[in-house]
This record gives C-alpha cells, sequence and structure tokens, in this order.
C-alpha cells in the first residue's frame, strides 16, 4: 500500500498546530533595540510544567526529554540546553554575598566594561533580590540572583551560571587559587567548570534588553570555579570564586570581555527532606539577534496513601459488669488439655523442688513452671481483656529426707 503523500503546505501546517498547542513564555531579553523579537511566533516541543514522581529512586533517575523552541514565523528550530539539579538527596544552599578584601569589592566583576561608556562600573553588588548558589548531588552547582553596577543601582544583570563536573580537591588535576595569607584546605574544596550554553547575565533596569553569554576562563580548564574555605581567591573565609569570560550585546552595543570574576562569601546550609525531595530542571534557548528563553520547573517526589482494607469493626464492652461476669460473657474457648502439649509439658518437668528453712520441703503445693517456658501460650480473651491460663502439671515423685531429726517422705498424687 503506498502512502499518503500530503502537498508541502499542508504538512506545514499539521506541524504548525502540533506546535502551537505549547506556547512559550516570551523571550526575557526583547524589546529596547531586539526589534527582530517577536516572542508570539516562538512555540516549544512539549509543554515544560511540574512533574511528580512516586518515590526516591524514581527522582533520582529521572531524565528530562530533548525540548525544542520553532519560530513558527520563520520555521527556524532552536534545540534548547537543559540541566537537572538532582534532590534525590542532600541538596546545600547558600546566600553569597560580596567578598570583603583587599582593593575594590565585588560579587560579580567584568574588567573593562565600564570602558564602553555603557556600564558605571566593573563591580557589581548584588542586590536586594540576593544571590543564591545551590549545589545538587548530581555534581551541579547553579549561581542565580541579580547584581547592580556599583555607582548605579539601576545598571543590573539578572545572574544565571551552571557549573558542572564538580570533583574534590583531592582529585582536581589543575591549580588553586587563594589570597596572600591564608592557606586552604584545598583538599576539602569542591571544584567545578562552567556549563556555557545555560550561563548569561541578563539586563534589567536601564540594561534591559541586554545579554551577555559567559564561559569558562581558562580555557585550559587549569583553574576551576572553587568552593570552600579561603576558596573566593580575595579573604580565607568560607566562599567561592572563579573565572569567566563574557560576550555579547549591552544597550544594542557588542562588546566583549577576556576577564570577569566571580568573587564571593557563602553563608550555607544543607537539608534533605525525603518525603518531600524535589529536583529542579533549567532549560535555556539563545535566539541570534533576539535574546534567550529561559524556563524552569519542580520535579516532586509525591507518594500516594496506601489503602487498608479488611480492618476489624470496634467492638463496646460494658465495663460496669464486675471482672468475673466479663469473663463469664466472653465467648467460652476451647482449651486444650496439658496432654495435647507434650512438648510444653516435657519442658515443664525439669523442676527442682523448693527448700524452706522451716521445714525440708515447702508445703504450699507442687512447684509452679513460669509460663513464659511454653512457647506458644494459649489465650482466652474477651474484647480488650486478655487473659493467660496457668498450666498445672503434676508428676507422682517422692522425697526422703535423713538430714532432720528424724527421716520424712511426702508424696503428691497424680
Amino acid at each position: 500500500m503506498n502512502p499518503i503523500r500530503l502537498p508541502f503546505n499542508t504538512a506545514a501546517i499539521l506541524a504548525l498546530m502540533a506546535f502551537t498547542l505549547f506556547q512559550v513564555q516570551p523571550l526575557l531579553a526583547n524589546g529596547d533595540g531586539w526589534t527582530d523579537c517577536d516572542s508570539i511566533c516562538y512555540v516549544t516541543s512539549y509543554d515544560p510544567v511540574n512533574d511528580t514522581v512516586a518515590c526516591l529512586d524514581e527522582l533520582d533517575a529521572y531524565a528530562c526529554a530533548a525540548l525544542t523552541v520553532v519560530d513558527t514565523c520563520t520555521m527556524s528550530q532552536y534545540l534548547s540546553a537543559q540541566v537537572l539539579g538532582n534532590g534525590a538527596d542532600s541538596v546545600t544552599t547558600c546566600v553569597a554575598t560580596t567578598a570583603q578584601g583587599i582593593g575594590p569589592d565585588g560579587a560579580l566583576r567584568m574588567y573593562g566594561i565600564s570602558l564602553s561608556g555603557l556600564v558605571a562600573s566593573d563591580y557589581f553588588i548584588e542586590t536586594e533580590v540576593g544571590l543564591t548558589l545551590t549545589q545538587y548531588k548530581n555534581d551541579i552547582a547553579i549561581l542565580e540572583g541579580e547584581v547592580a553596577a556599583e555607582g548605579n543601582p539601576d545598571q543590573r544583570f539578572e545572574v544565571f551560571i551552571v557549573y558542572e563536573n564538580r570533583v574534590d580537591g583531592t582529585d582536581w588535576g589543575g591549580g588553586f587559587k587563594h589570597a596572600m595569607g591564608c592557606t586552604p584546605p584545598t583538599d576539602s574544596w569542591s571544584i567545578y567548570t562552567m556549563k556555557p550554553d545555560q550561563s548569561h547575565l541578563l539586563g534589567k533596569g536601564s540594561l534591559a534588553g541586554s545579554l551577555l553569554r559567559v564561559t569558562h576562563t581558562p580555557s585550559s580548564q587549569y583553574f576551576g570555579f572553587q568552593v570552600g574555605e579561603g576558596a573566593n581567591d580575595h579573604n580565607c573565609a568560607y566562599g567561592a570564586g572563579g573565572w569567566f569570560s563574557w560576550e555579547g550585546s549591552v544597550c544594542g552595543t557588542e562588546l566583549a570581555g577576556a576577564m570577569g570574576d566571580v568573587i564571593v562569601d557563602l553563608e550555607c546550609a544543607t537539608d534533605f527532606d525525603p518525603c518531600n525531595a524535589r529536583s529542579k530542571a533549567y532549560f535555556s534557548a539563545y535566539v541570534e539577534d533576539c535574546g534567550v528563553w529561559q524556563h524552569e520547573f519542580d520535579i516532586v517526589r509525591h507518594d500516594t496513601a496506601p489503602v487498608i482494607s479488611g480492618v476489624p469493626a470496634d467492638v463496646v464492652q460494658d465495663c460496669a459488669l464486675p471482672l468475673r461476669s466479663r469473663r463469664a460473657s466472653a465467648p467460652a474457648t476451647t482449651v486444650p488439655s496439658p496432654a495435647s502439649r507434650p512438648s510444653c509439658l516435657k519442658e515443664r518437668s525439669k523442676w527442682t523442688p523448693r527448700m524452706d528453712t522451716a521445714g525440708p520441703m515447702s508445703s504450699d503445693g507442687p512447684p509452679r513452671m513460669p509460663v513464659a517456658m511454653c512457647p506458644k501460650p494459649f489465650a482466652m480473651s474477651t474484647p480488650r481483656t486478655t487473659s493467660h491460663p496457668r498450666w498445672w502439671a503434676t508428676r507422682s515423685w517422692s522425697w526422703n529426707a535423713t538430714s532432720g531429726p528424724g527421716a520424712m517422705s511426702r508424696r503428691w498424687p497424680t
């Protein structure tokens, strides 16, 4: 049977209908000179929405499908980069602040950008939005938040930098950077490299419409992004630091710089709640001459409550009755005779007569064996009342005493 072949325009319409089911959010860097952007044209290949899993193993193994952003006006396609912060184990969240040290200070530095005349300073300080570094168990760390140029708080950048491939300092094959006078424990540091296809600075305030892509520096990766005590290369406190290069457009002007720096102190807390564990997926698609489409969603562990069936109904007992009446009103229970428990009686026959100081033998009857010696005690029960019968087993035996003033013999009946 020959397949049905649709005319080109019909196939294009059907493809367009499929993509338009998932309209994307407006591109983050449009307007202010980005005249080629029309976010109405952009759709995604599927709807990236929050998801749930039932257990930690599923959360740990979760993977996102590839996501494509399509310009339906030009039919251009952009494959988005993605990264997953795995929350199936402990997650360390750090508040990042500008590290104080010798010379000028800034949480983020882009040396030479002020020479363009477009930005007031090379040094950027965290705004009231703040900066956060989050470290995940799958060797991913994400620095995000907002900084503003020193001297002009309206010149702001939204920071989104992804670090990957974490190793301990003992396993790092490159070098370490630290401030003079510090002797940091580099073996305990965490070292990362930057993920360039998802790291950027997005203009805000008077820098709206600006977009700078950032990449790891040096390109040899001899130095990494360092996290630990004395790791910010500016003081001896617990912090983080690493170099980057930057390139893009600021207020419609193309700029680039070979040297940038993250230099922050960190105040961290590690947390893990297995019942409410969550991972976070991030997507980034960079559209030439337009901006970046940035999206994120959560994957949350959500257990389904168990369904319990066959629960016995409650029974109400009249507690006003005396204990004897309550027992008498209980259903009759057939108790096996001792003969039906030979193995238990056999154990109980290993008795040792008791001696009294007043005479050669106690006169209060044959010795009683503990119920605990029977591996499965019998039980007669009424609702909320349980009794364990104690068995008396007798045997015929004699005992002669010759140590007293006269011999004595005593025999218990069988």
